[in-house]
């Protein structure tokens, strides 16, 4: 049951960032669309691996092979941001609280400790993970949300009755 909740949540928690950062992102609709199918096709790829048992323990060696399509994804996206100034560009233009309300996934760390519990995750490994996330996402919200406010008081302070009102 704990596996489907996770499969469920993982696969809803990947179309939320991608449709935030992509959807709020300052680029063309063209773009856009690229981007949306490339993202598609990152995720058929990722579920076919799993699916073929790609993702098994020791289905490559000694290192877990999901750690290879993380870096895999990570060093697409650092190409694209070296090289393609309209994705940086984008990136930069999606808007804090955006930014923000994605942390809420980190709440997903829950499942680490779970699956600890349910002795079907390494003793060291889930609950730090778990507490990990969850930390994050305690932190975030706090130097976040002063900044967004801060930046709300800016633009009140500047309207010509904040202006009469504010000494």
């Amino acid at each position: 049951m704990l596996d489907m909740i996770g499969a469920i949540a993982g696969t809803a928690v990947y179309a939320v960032i991608v449709g935030v950062l992509i959807g709020w992102s300052t680029a063309r609709r063209p773009t856009k669309l690229r981007l949306f199918t490339a993202a598609g096709w990152w995720a058929a790829l990722i579920v076919t691996l799993g699916a073929v048992g790609a993702f098994e323990p020791g289905a490559i060696g000694p290192i877990p092979a999901p750690v290879f399509a993380f870096v895999g994804l990570l060093g697409l996206l650092a190409a694209a941001w070296a090289r393609w100034p309209e994705f940086r560009r984008a990136l930069l233009g999606v808007p804090l609280p955006a930014l923000l309300a994605l942390n809420v996934a980190r709440l997903g760390g829950i499942a680490f400790i779970l699956l600890t519990a349910s002795g079907r995750l390494s003793e060291p490994f889930g609950p730090v993970a778990g507490v990990g996330d969850m930390a994050a996402l305690s932190t975030s919200w706090s130097p976040s949300r002063s900044a967004c406010c801060r930046r709300r008081a800016r633009r009140s302070r500047s309207s010509p009755t904040a202006r009469a009102a504010w000494p």
